[in-house]
């Protein structure tokens, strides 16, 4: 730093120089953020010390130092607390998944077997590459909502099967800032042979619920799933639509920030779709974040702040859950995609 500065950036090797100061300067930490490419990211300074700096020993620089920048976390903190600074807690970044379609049908321990021996031979089975989802870009902020929307083979199951780490992706990267509660496949979790209460417990751990509080919720788990009758009963005998209620009451027992939700109100009736409409409300006022992939654009519209609009793949819009909707009843309607 030349002397003809009249502000500049100071780390900590330099708070340990005696006389360090050229004039007024803006003291920051050591540690700069690089991005991918290893670029340091421009510096803020946290604060601003007196000219008189210069005839001040290191130690009492350094704690001074160490002060303002505790401060700064804290208002940082709080502006949080207080929903006054607008954070990602989902970020997909130049995401890509890719998927390998084999060319060849192997249905037996023996087919297998002889397409292994056959490697030795230089014979190799080919593979067709599919690419469900590329270069997908966007970031949902703490305690909104966003629709998925898309016709069916278009990566919606796959990025939410990304977000909730079921998955890896081939390139790019994902980063959750918070729980997740994943309600992505119906049964999933579930053993058929157990009863209702049993699979409450087993799904429930899955969940990431405790012992203790499972026993203490599973009553109010089994009234809003309306099965008291067959709580006693093996889950195989109960419907696709009963079994997806059971699912979703567990659920929604849980502590976490993210809710992911593929298509689950599809099965149920129109009772339990409101009840559990009223429940995603009660969630959006206590301010957790929901990603909901759907069909039904009412649904998307009248529940979410914003949507994504995915085709083969790639994002065709995004933004407001209005406008992204009514581009994609516009290219349904001209024939480009499916609804």
């Amino acid at each position: 730093m030349g002397d003809s500065a009249s502000t500049g950036i100071l780390s900590f090797s330099d708070l340990l120089r005696p006389k360090h100061n050229p004039g007024p300067i803006s003291v920051l930490l050591l540690a700069q953020p690089h991005d991918q490419d290893n670029r340091v990211h421009k510096r803020r300074p946290l604060c601003h010390l007196p000219n008189d700096v210069r005839h001040c020993d290191p130690t009492t620089l350094l704690c001074s130092v160490l002060d303002n920048w505790v401060c700064h976390i804290s208002q940082i903190g709080t502006q949080v607390r207080r929903g006054n600074l607008d954070l990602p807690i989902i970020e997909v970044e130049n995401v890509w998944k890719r998927f390998q379609i084999p060319h060849e049908r192997k249905t037996t321990v023996l087919e297998n077997i002889a397409s292994t021996l056959s490697l030795f031979g230089r014979k190799r089975s080919t593979f067709e590459e599919f690419w469900a989802l590329k270069n997908v870009n966007f970031n949902v902020s703490e305690g909104r909502s966003i629709g998925i929307v898309g016709e069916n083979g278009s990566g919606k199951t796959t990025l939410l099967r990304l977000i909730a780490r079921v998955m890896t992706p081939d390139r790019g990267k994902i980063s959750v800032n918070g729980r997740i509660a994943p309600m992505l496949e119906l049964g999933l979790g579930f053993h058929p042979e157990l009863t209702v209460k049993e699979n409450i417990v087993v799904f429930g751990a899955i969940m990431g619920l405790t012992k203790e509080k499972l026993k203490k919720q599973q009553g109010s788990i089994i009234d809003f799933s309306e099965l008291k009758r067959f709580e006693d009963a093996q889950l195989k005998t109960l419907s696709s639509g009963m079994q997806m209620r059971l699912a979703f009451s567990v659920a929604v027992e849980t502590d976490a920030d993210i809710i992911l939700v593929d298509e689950a109100l599809a099965v149920g009736d129109m009772e339990f779709r409101r009840k559990c409409l009223s429940r995603f409300m009660e969630f959006k006022e206590e301010g957790r974040t929901i990603v909901l992939v759907s069909h039904d654009m009412n649904l998307v519209t009248e529940f979410c702040e914003n949507a994504l609009f995915l085709s083969k793949g790639e994002i065709v819009a995004s933004g407001d859950a209005d406008d992204v909707v009514k581009e994609y009843m516009k290219r349904v309607e001209s024939g480009s995609v499916s609804l």
